[in-house]
């Protein structure tokens, strides 16, 4: 057709003698319509490649694969998952099926089963096309080995090459997320929308980072443009929440909670008021809320899910000073991932003190995943310093750290924190006070992560090495007042208002 008149160019049809002809016919009328069109007949010789070599040649894998897209591009992971498993059943050389399952993976934090698929796409990619391949590698290198500059890499070229795909600059810009490269991503996500202004999954992303940034009223505003384009999507509610809840708005925290529990997504409730009771220091309200989401999640072979979650308690734990529930969660996260812990329990053991174990660890994941950008950038070099400093050797773990600074603005990382630590350990006020400081800065970059709260009591601590008492005071009484409902028997709790009431 033409586009401008609406004129009608070339119509061709051809019929099928049953299901199993469909796609060698529609490949018939495909070479066709090019001769037609006017491409010469050597040119459609050359790059003419039968369908079952490039995405599948079974009409019913391509339905269950559509319909497991459709949900994908939802921002429904999940609901995703049956339709991919039944088109890779279905056609088990299905590449592309193999890939994008990978990825819904992946969103669902089941990092083994993302790495799994992708695997399997990448050693398919040679029946697939160029813009497939350019997919599936990207997706190998970011979910399978986790080296974000190869990803990149490829996504760059995949802009040249294809100008007019939404996909690379919305997945590169993930990847400068994750990075802590917070301006290169979102002009990722805004290239993103302007290709396409109805995907909802760059809104989502472009909001994110708006969070990050502490730019609350654009990201709520972008949110909402998101929500606009598709209403069921729970992920948009819970990151709403989020948002609202790094703006200490409570009625808007409670808002989404309600539309998530009346909407079948409870689990997702759970998670949002299990992180926010540990932000509060109300730890035992977010042990019985963690543990309600990990019984199900380990029914449901989400092994990925139950570690992250054990493996977020179990830092949290130990970060307050309750070391042997520290080392209890880690232990359950590592029982869901035998072969490949999850990295935070590793992290979470060096934090309670069991120094050999956690090195032991850490080499061992070290040796299998060499190649990951941020766990040899960030994980790894973390948990280095937290195990220097518990040797006594802070000059050591500030050297150590220094392969993270280049992401230093990374989400989910306590480096900054960790950092600041190494310095009160150092008895350097002023550094300490500074990493500190950046930490309180960027509270969307901390929505709901314990390091924040902590941040202040580090600044206060800092601020007494200063001999500034006026503003360790402050400090003081912004984190006593953050966690003015928490448990009262909490070590650091204790200490802090030991500590407070001797510089009165």
């Amino acid at each position: 057709m033409n586009c401008a008149s609406g004129a009608s160019l070339v119509h061709i049809e051809a019929d099928a003698d049953g299901k199993d002809n469909v796609l060698p016919a529609l490949d018939k009328l495909a070479s066709r319509m090019r001769g037609r069109l006017g491409e010469s007949l050597a040119s459609v010789e050359k790059f003419n490649r039968p369908g079952e070599q490039l995405t599948t040649g079974s009409l019913e894998a391509l339905k269950a694969y559509g319909l497991g897209r459709s949900a994908f591009v939802q921002l429904e992971n999940s609901f995703s998952l049956p339709f991919f498993e039944r088109a890779t059943t279905l056609d088990p050389n299905f590449a592309m099926a193999y890939a994008v399952l990978a990825a819904a993976y992946g969103n669902l934090g089941e990092a083994a089963l993302a790495r799994e698929n992708a695997t399997k796409a990448f050693a398919l990619h040679g029946r697939v096309s160029d813009r497939e391949k350019l997919y599936i590698d990207t997706h190998y290198y970011d979910l399978a080995t986790g080296d974000l500059n190869k990803a990149a890499e490829v996504y760059l070229l995949w802009e040249q090459l294809y100008p007019r795909d939404f996909n690379p600059w919305n997945n590169l810009g993930v990847i400068y997320r994750d990075m802590g490269q917070q301006p290169n991503a979102e002009k990722q996500f805004l290239g993103a929308l302007r290709i396409n202004s109805n995907y909802a999954q760059a809104f989502d992303n472009l909001a994110g980072t708006y969070t990050m940034a502490n730019r609350f009223a654009e990201s709520q505003s972008i949110f909402q443009r998101a929500i606009n384009l598709v209403p069921a999507s729970s992920n948009l509610h819970a990151n709403l929440a989020v948002n609202a809840f790094a703006q200490n708005d409570r009625l808007g925290v409670q808002q989404q909670i309600a539309w998530l529990n009346a909407n079948g997504h409870e689990d997702d409730a759970l998670l949002l008021q299990a992180a926010q009771a540990t932000f509060l220091g109300r730890l035992e309200e977010s042990r019985t809320l963690v543990d309600r989401i990990i019984s199900p999640a380990q029914q449901k072979r989400a092994n990925g899910l139950a570690a992250g979650l054990a493996a977020r308690q179990a830092n949290a734990e130990s970060l307050f000073g309750e070391l042997q529930q520290g080392r209890r969660y880690a232990e359950r996260a590592m029982s869901f991932q035998p072969d490949d812990p999850e990295p935070g329990a590793m992290q979470a053991l060096a934090l309670s003190g069991q120094v050999v174990r956690a090195q032991r660890i850490l080499d061992d994941l070290a040796k299998k995943h060499p190649d990951d950008t941020l766990l040899n950038g960030i994980a790894f070099p973390v948990t280095r310093s937290i195990l220097a400093m518990a040797r006594n050797n802070p000059r050591q773990a500030l050297t150590l750290l220094e392969p993270a600074e280049r992401y230093r603005l990374a989400p989910d990382s306590i480096y900054l924190y960790v950092r600041g630590l190494t310095y009160l350990q150092l008895k350097q006020g002023n550094e300490a006070a500074l990493e500190f400081q950046t930490i309180l800065d960027h509270r969307g970059l901390f929505p709901s992560s314990p390091i924040y709260p902590l941040a202040h009591l580090g600044l206060a601590h800092a601020c007494v090495l200063q001999g500034d008492t006026l503003k360790a005071r402050a400090a003081y009484q912004n984190f006593l007042t953050l966690w003015q409902n928490a448990d009262p028997d909490i070590p650091i709790l204790i200490a802090a208002k030991s500590e407070y009431a001797k510089l009165h």
